[in-house]
């Protein structure tokens, strides 16, 4: 098997995936845009022809009353008037009202011709963002169909699809913030009157103003992914848990290698990587063996010495051979170029996919056009990619057929599922618990599988025969092209263990033994490293949190303090009227004054209450719990299958999924601030965010105390020990 690609990110929201999504936000709404860029070209031009004829009457105006010959008594020139915000003026200071109000047409017909170049260039993006995405679209079926007619081609598209698509993503994210922002400032445009603006459209002004910063930022932030877009496409070494072996060590497999590669005219591999698991494959290109952190490079042939041992010998020949086949037909070569594209473009998607990114994880509108192009351009290559990997498979079949024979590659096949089993729970079994683990995991599962025997093989018929990184075809269709019925008989033999693993082995590596015990020493390493790395980090997570409670209060002062602003007049014409009355007047004062008295105590009573309230924590929050005071029990971090935060219009809401063995909380008062949904298992705590918190920080609090308890419940779990039998080697 040929380690050629991985599988398309699947970090992504599935809309992204959605044809019909890809559809409206990469065509529909563009179009949708440049209908009402040409509606707010029409509107901006109708704007200013409104202005400017006004702006000619008052300048008519203006000079007619600049005309009129002052009065001849001194006093007040009364066929001086004008009329403006509601107010007549008289006299001189008319006017100067006249001339102020000439300024500031003169302002405003200057804001309308601006206001005239903004739906220009919001048609100009959003052509632009529609010309674009159908570029991709198209460009993306058209070069994968041609990719799928020759390797070459395929690798051909795909490079040149490597140097336009990340910066025609960030070139479609720049244009919609572009269209974003002309959109807006389109329509705030007639706002900017600063001799009669009011708090609404200030308000309407400073939403507008924040949209746009939003935009702007998204943009420069996509400008900014620009400098990386070479490192995203490095090849990355292909991380093994296994050791090379020199010939000295393995003679026998050099030699059978060596054979094999001038019988198919492949070039020799420059390294031999033995594991205990992962099968066999070649990789062309960087790799990294643990536990020794050696770097290798060049052509790498992974052999499984797991699977050697269970093995036939013609059998285990066979897969080496279908292995170096790739080497002849130039498939490494073409992974190795291939490869470091594909991985490249599922970094440059997951970079882009944070470009604007909300706290809660949500994309924003700006970037998710871009995304669901970048996704369906990915998709239609790993189609034609999946193509021609399952073509090499066959053709690799075909080629290691001919050095050993049909049968025994329908043999190894057959084998490959009836050992898989047995290797997985060994290998599972020493991963997890590596201080338990004999000191020859190959010893341990001849003794195991002579133990327990082999799996079905018939099982594993419509499986692929699994690989870091590749994708096969069935084994099913793979024993057909090799014409190898699995009949009942060579079912049967594919389950029997061969005469002496202690020979086969013998025959690769001058000390089979000692080979064994060191690579399994190395998987040991490995894990007891991977473990302490792991133990490392979730005890970091686990320590971000005290043992002590943190208190949440509500944020309920501005409230009072608005509560108290209109209680306080209130209050104060009541006291006022009942001592002194009010002129005009009669016994009606007296009910004017209960009436303000009781509905001002009332609302101050309500301040009192919410400052009260401000004092008293409504949810603490502890390492193993959480406590809040309208539900009767505490909800417990290891009782719950799942949880979630948000803010929902500025409330927080915080939703808990209860395991069904947890009892389910009763509400205790609280109304509106805790719901309960016994026939889901879902409690939802709904708040304004805590006092010393925003919404962000409230969301970062909630998860780090998730995380902290998972941590500590990871930490504390014992790893399960798998169902192996505690053979006689095990403890050797």
């Amino acid at each position: 098997m040929l380690a050629s690609q991985p599988k398309p990110s699947v970090n992504a929201s599935m809309s992204l995936h959605s044809k019909p999504f890809l559809l409206i936000t990469s065509l529909v709404v563009p179009m949708l845009l440049i209908v009402l860029g040409f509606w707010q070209m029409q509107r901006g031009a109708e704007y200013h022809d409104y202005l400017f004829a006004q702006r000619a009457d008052l300048k008519a105006q203006v000079r007619q009353m600049e005309a009129v010959p002052p009065p001849t008594n001194g006093g007040i020139n009364t066929e001086l008037q004008f009329h403006a915000d509601g107010t007549n003026y008289m006299g001189d200071f008319a006017l100067v009202k006249a001339r102020e109000a000439l300024g500031q047409f003169d302002f405003l017909l200057t804001v309308a011709r601006i206001r005239q170049v903004l739906p220009i260039v919001f048609i100009a993006a959003s052509s632009a963002v529609f010309a674009l995405g159908l570029a991709i679209l198209a460009g993306a079926i058209s070069l994968a169909g041609i990719g799928g007619k020759s390797r070459p081609a395929l690798l051909r598209s795909f490079s040149l699809v490597r140097r336009l698509l990340p910066a025609a993503m960030i070139m479609l994210v720049v244009l919609s913030a572009f269209a974003v922002i002309g959109a807006i400032l389109f329509e705030v445009a007639p706002l900017f009157r600063w001799d009669n603006i009011g708090s609404g459209q200030i308000y309407l002004l400073s939403l507008a103003l924040g949209l746009v910063a939003v935009a702007l930022v998204t943009a420069y932030h996509a400008l900014m992914q620009l400098r990386g877009i070479s490192q995203l496409f490095a090849p990355e070494p292909l991380v093994l848990i296994a050791q090379s072996v020199s010939q000295a060590e393995a003679p026998g497999l050099w030699a059978l290698v060596e054979n094999f590669a001038r019988r198919l005219s492949a070039p020799m591999p420059d390294t031999i990587a033995l594991g205990v698991t992962q099968g066999f494959f070649v990789v062309s290109g960087p790799v990294q063996l643990l536990p020794a952190d050696q770097r290798v490079e060049g052509n790498t042939l992974h052999v499984s010495l797991g699977h050697l041992a269970l093995m036939r010998t013609d059998e285990a020949a066979t897969v080496i051979a279908h292995e170096l086949a790739h080497f002849a037909g130039e498939d490494t070569t073409y992974s190795q170029s291939y490869l470091p594209i594909y991985n490249g473009f599922s970094r440059s998607l997951d970079a882009m996919a944070r470009v604007g990114q909300a706290r809660d994880g949500s994309l924003s509108f700006l970037t998710t056009p871009a995304l669901a192009l970048g996704y369906f351009v990915l998709e239609r290559f790993h189609l034609a990619v999946r193509h021609w990997s399952r073509a090499r498979e066959f053709e690799a079949d075909t080629k290691s057929a001919t050095l050993t024979s049909q049968g025994a590659a329908g043999r190894a096949l057959l084998r490959h599922g009836a050992i898989n089993g047995v290797i997985e729970a060994v290998t599972n079994f020493a991963w997890a618990q590596p201080d338990q683990a004999p000191q020859d995991l190959v010893a341990y599962m001849l003794e195991l599988a002579s133990e327990r025997g082999l799996n079905d093989p018939t099982l594993q018929l419509e499986a692929v025969v699994a690989h870091p990184t590749d994708t096969h075809p069935h084994n099913r269709d793979r024993l057909a092209a090799f014409g190898f019925e699995p009949t009942q008989a060579r079912v049967a033999d594919a389950m029997t263990l061969p005469a002496s693993a202690d020979a086969v082995l013998a025959q690769y590596f001058a000390d089979a033994s000692a080979t064994s015990r060191n690579v399994t020493q190395a998987l040991l390493a490995a894990s007891r490293g991977a473990t302490l790395k792991w133990r490392d980090t979730v005890s970091s997570i686990a320590a971000s949190v005290g043992d002590e409670a943190t208190e949440l209060y509500e944020n309920n002062r501005p409230i009072a303090i608005f509560m108290f602003a209109i209680a306080a007049p209130m209050l104060a014409i009541a006291m006022w009227t009942a001592l002194f009355g009010a002129p005009g007047f009669g016994r009606e004062i007296l009910i004017l004054s209960v009436g303000f008295g009781i509905i001002g105590t009332f609302i101050a009573l309500l301040g009192v209450q919410a400052l009260r309230r401000a004092k008293t924590p409504f949810m603490r929050l502890f390492p193993d719990r959480i406590e809040h005071r309208h539900l009767d029990r505490p909800i417990y971090w290891d009782q719950l299958r799942n949880w979630s935060v948000g803010n929902h219009a500025g409330t927080m809401v915080t939703s808990f999924l209860l395991k069904r063995s947890a009892t389910f909380p009763k509400r205790r008062g609280g109304r509106g601030q805790v719901l309960l949904n016994p026939g889901a298992w879902v409690v939802t705590i709904r708040s304004v965010p805590p006092q010393h918190y925003k919404s962000g920080g409230y969301i970062d609090l909630i998860t780090r105390y998730a995380d902290a308890a998972a941590a500590r419940n990871s930490l504390a779990a014992r790893p399960a020990d798998p169902d192996v039998p505690g053979a006689s080697s095990k403890n050797s």
